[in-house]
């Protein structure tokens, strides 16, 4: 067995036009570096391998120069692989990490149980052709950015396998996702991994901002949690341009994705949510097209709640939620509000067949303003053989001074039948804040004909019971006038919540 030792040297793998420099760190007990640089230069080429339970220490030195970096992993130009791996083995780094940068292009690996300890900022830009970026994989492997900002600006950073990635955003300071124009920042985080970036301590912001750098530049950014991955974060804003759309997808059980203050997705381009297959996101607060145009799908088996106010165009922007079929629900606690908020706003809620959507609280509230609310009800076979349409709940239904809009669209594979009812929203009361103006293209008592089929619009439609509802009842049109007679509506109504 070979003794334990403490070494203190200044290592600098670097090269220079065809040189290579390797270090292979295994069994040494303790390692200290002053401001080492790994692979620098356009063809520079360095590896590095901690292993073994050894602690690596990475220190700033008046002396160096380089107080303001620690470890810079292949900057400008150069390629670098770096590997953290073993129970117990750690590597402290008491300034800033900087993985590439300039050009260039590197990848560290944190294994096993390993950790990585950055006291400063991290930096992840990474170029092609080397695959490079940031892992941490493996049960008790971790890796803890530090006290100043965590930038993903460039290439992939992935966290799997039960690992946890702590941003440990303190104060003022943020994480951010992409932003760099040109590039793309990915965040993978599967199989049990957990990216962390609530703020420590817990009262200050810790912020994090996708597609955004800290420069307010744009970037596309691509978020994905899948195979019960965790993204935790306290405030969350979703920004993109044009040219540099986001996106985020929740997919498979126990995948999460929970901003504990709020979440926003906003910007002057578009960013889009996926949720779905088991993946839930949960917010308090959650404002859906805050400027530009931006959706969130929730599809089979995903689910979405905001525990206060769920807003979906707001602020000028255009908000899309869709609820794609019966595995689906989403819930604002506090109020559901559609094309409510600000001036020139395009909110539209699209339900699918058997989809839930419930507006607690103050209710849904659709149109105010110069704003336009939209809703979409989609009647098809909900998987088990069924006929349906979607249905909102809400404790009160609202009709603001702006424009509502109502469609229903029918899957033509569905044939319905003279009679048939949809319960399309179900609520305990409903205010109209202009007398008697409720969707400005369906007033009470009027007539909707989509794919064949009429269906009266009834705003006080009695289910028996004391349950009254906005239902859709069929009215086979031949002749138009017989069936009203006998077919009954679309209908608005109250239910009673004894669920």
């Amino acid at each position: 067995m070979k003794a334990r030792q403490t070494l203190t040297v200044a290592l600098s793998l670097s090269a220079v036009v065809t040189q290579y420099a390797h270090a292979d760190i295994e069994e040494t007990g303790q390692v200290t570096v002053f401001a080492n640089r790994i692979a620098y230069g356009p063809t520079g080429f360095g590896t590095l391998l901690i292993d073994d339970g050894v602690l690596y220490n990475s220190a700033t030195e008046a002396a160096t120069g380089q107080n303001d970096v620690a470890v810079t992993l292949a900057e400008d130009g150069g390629i670098a692989f770096a590997t953290v791996t073993g129970s117990q083995t750690r590597m402290n780094i008491t300034a800033n990490l900087i993985i590439g940068g300039n050009g260039g292009n590197a990848f560290l690996q944190v294994l096993d149980g390993a950790g990585v300890d950055v006291t400063g900022r991290t930096i992840v830009d990474t170029t092609a052709p080397v695959s490079g970026g940031l892992i941490v994989s493996g049960t008790n492997a971790l890796f803890a950015g530090g006290n100043l900002d965590f930038e993903l600006r460039n290439g992939p950073v992935v966290v799997e396998d039960n690992a946890l990635l702590i941003t440990l955003t303190q104060n003022d300071d943020a994480t951010y996702l992409g932003g760099v124009p040109g590039t793309t920042a990915e965040l993978t985080v599967r199989t049990g991994g957990t990216f962390d970036a609530t703020a420590t301590p817990a009262n200050s912001d810790g912020d994090v901002f996708i597609g955004e750098d800290t420069n307010g530049q744009k970037g596309k950014a691509i978020v994905t949690l899948e195979s019960g991955g965790r993204f935790l974060a306290d405030d969350v804003f979703i920004r993109s341009s044009d040219a540099n759309p986001a996106a985020i997808t929740i997919s498979g059980a126990d995948s999460l994705f929970d901003a504990f203050r709020q979440l926003q997705q906003t910007g002057s381009g578009s960013s889009t949510i996926r949720v779905s297959d088991g993946g839930t996101l949960t917010t308090r607060n959650y404002q859906l097209g805050f400027d530009g145009n931006h959706q969130a799908t929730v599809e089979s088996g995903g689910t979405l709640v905001a525990a206060g106010n769920l807003q979906v165009g707001r602020n000028g922007g255009i908000g899309r939620l869709v609820l794609t079929d019966a595995n689906t629900f989403a819930r604002g606690t506090s109020n559901v509000s559609v094309g409510w908020i600000g001036s020139g706003s395009n909110g539209i809620i699209d339900i699918g067949r058997g989809a839930r959507l419930e507006a607690n609280g103050s209710g849904l509230r659709l149109g105010q303003g110069d704003n336009l609310a939209q809703v979409i009800f989609r009647i098809g076979d909900d998987g088990t053989g069924l006929i349906d349409s979607g249905t909102i709940f809400a404790t009160d239904l609202r009709f603001g001074a702006g424009t509502a809009l109502l469609d229903i669209q029918v899957d033509p594979d569905v044939t319905l039948n003279l009679g048939d009812k949809f319960v399309l929203i179900d609520y305990d009361t409903i205010t109209f804040d202009i007398p008697g103006e409720g969707f400005e293209n369906l007033p009470d008592g009027s007539i909707l004909e989509r794919s064949g089929y009429q269906f009266l619009i009834d705003y006080a439609d009695d289910l028996g019971g004391g349950d009254l509802a906005l239902t859709a009842t069929v009215v086979i049109p031949e002749p138009a006038s017989l069936v009203l007679l006998v077919a009954g509506g679309v209908v608005l109504a109250r239910r009673r919540r004894d669920e």
